[in-house]
């Protein structure tokens, strides 16, 4: 009986771990956009920055470091970073024209001036692009 009740603790332990499909850390600082409204307003004024990625997606998951060591940085403290979820929330995909991801959108006061698609895109790359937009 102390046996099968080992078991189950342990198959319950693992199969709580393995079943989390999201692979977006609990403690990002990039802000989660999940409406309309919120978006065309985070990106009417100012820089912003707004990643688009799926929960699951590896290829998001090594691109996010790059934005997430930005934030926080004195050189940045006007700009907004965002993520936005490419699966849930389709009328901002379709509005910002993402057909992939990831995706990072940056804008000034509301236009898009540079659209970085897939992985690659180096910390250093973003920094230049936005420090060249404040």
């Amino acid at each position: 009986m102390k046996n099968f009740i080992l078991l189950a603790l342990v198959l319950t332990f693992v199969g709580a771990s393995c079943s989390k499909d999201s692979l977006v850390p609990d403690n990002t600082q990039l802000v989660h956009v999940d409406n309309i409204t919120t978006y065309n307003q985070e990106i009417a004024a100012g820089v912003s920055v707004v990643f688009f990625h799926a929960t699951w997606c590896t290829k998001c998951a090594s691109q996010r470091p790059a934005l997430e060591n930005m934030v926080g940085k004195s050189d940045f403290s006007s700009v907004f970073f965002g993520q936005v979820d490419y699966e849930k929330n389709t009328n901002i995909v379709n509005q910002s024209d993402v057909f992939s991801f990831p995706t990072i959108l940056i804008y000034k006061d509301g236009v898009e001036k540079a659209r970085y698609e897939g992985t690659g895109h180096s910390q250093a790359t973003l920094e230049a692009k936005v420090k060249e937009l404040l």
